[in-house]
């Protein structure tokens, strides 16, 4: 809950900045609800600015990104919308491995 209440002040804490960035969302451990209810903050925050967001939950991603760059060792390895990004081998291969590994 910590996590969420830190959420909730992001956009007061800004006030006019347009970039918002080092949001580590951390919804590991949330229940749904809870998940729900900082997705929506962030998205509300990212109504008039840039996010920059690191978040491994793909259903956050999914659901607030409108562009997302997937990094590997420090590298980009694939930028996009969602979809784009998601059905990239590369990325699939990176994050989830292949049917060998």
């Amino acid at each position: 809950m910590a996590d969420l209440l830190e959420v909730q002040g992001l956009n007061a804490w800004y006030g006019e900045s347009h970039i918002l960035h080092g949001v580590d969302m951390r919804v590991a451990g949330m229940g749904l609800e809870d998940v729900g209810v900082v997705s929506a903050i962030i998205r509300d925050v990212a109504r008039d600015r840039a996010v920059l967001m690191v978040e491994h939950n793909l259903s956050v991603v999914a659901n607030i990104c409108q562009h997302v760059t997937v990094l590997q060792r420090g590298e980009i390895l694939a930028e996009g919308d969602y979809a784009t990004v998601s059905q990239d081998e590369r990325v699939r291969v990176a994050y989830m491995g292949t049917e060998e590994h």
